[in-house]
């Protein structure tokens, strides 16, 4: 083959590739990628959401352990400091998630309501019109089941300082026993945090479920 030949092969091929390409960007479905970003975002804060839930039975269990006083009290307080930390760093990640999924929901229900009055044909414009409003108000489902949460995570984080406030200045097994009733203040809002999480859990799996193409298992 002579270099001539070969040079034509390479153009004839550079052109299909490109072919190939430009077909591909044509033949590109925003909106369906829009709304997998959408149950994307769902699924994504409901894993930081799943990980934050059991993060606040570690650190329950870790204060429990404490107030025990089984064994070495300085590594039993060592154990609840690390878990009071990874509580508000699960905190903070889940909240994170919830802050794109809003980003992405936004985008979605923004695009999808310009591209739905475009449509010529009235029975479709209102079905889309009307789907959109179901999962705008499934959407404000999940908001509610977050300001729950939000609402139970404060006066829980800040019972787990001021008892790691308490014992760094007094662990002993008489200081943990008089703080007794703060370790039983921390069981309840423990109860009162995981009870809005597994609500707003449920609430995440219900939506991404209802916007997912693909078949119910």
């Amino acid at each position: 083959m002579t270099p001539l030949t070969s040079m034509r092969l390479l153009v004839r091929f550079g052109c299909v590739v490109a072919i190939a390409a430009a077909a591909g960007c044509a033949s590109s479905d925003p909106g369906r990628e829009r709304a997998t970003k959408a149950v994307s975002g769902l699924q994504d804060t409901r894993g930081s959401v799943a990980e934050a839930r059991k993060q606040v039975d570690k650190t329950i269990t870790a204060a429990n352990q404490l107030q025990s006083g089984q064994g070495d009290l300085s590594r039993l307080y060592d154990t609840y400091k690390k878990e009071v930390a990874r509580l508000e760093s699960q905190a903070q990640e889940a909240k994170e998630r919830s802050n794109d999924m809003s980003v992405r929901r936004n985008e979605y229900q923004q695009k999808w309501a310009q591209e739905s009055a475009t449509m010529s044909s009235p029975e479709l414009r209102a079905a889309a019109e009307t789907r959109s409003a179901k999962v705008k108000e499934r959407y404000e489902g999940i908001t509610q089941k977050g300001a729950a949460v939000k609402e139970a995570y404060p006066p829980f984080d800040k019972s787990l300082k001021e008892l790691q406030t308490y014992l760094s200045n007094d662990l002993t097994r008489e200081g943990v026993s008089a703080a007794s009733p703060m370790f039983q203040k921390i069981n309840k809002e423990g109860q009162s945090l995981s009870t809005a999480l597994d609500a707003l859990i449920s609430e995440l799996d219900s939506v991404s479920a209802s916007m997912s193409s693909a078949a119910p298992k």
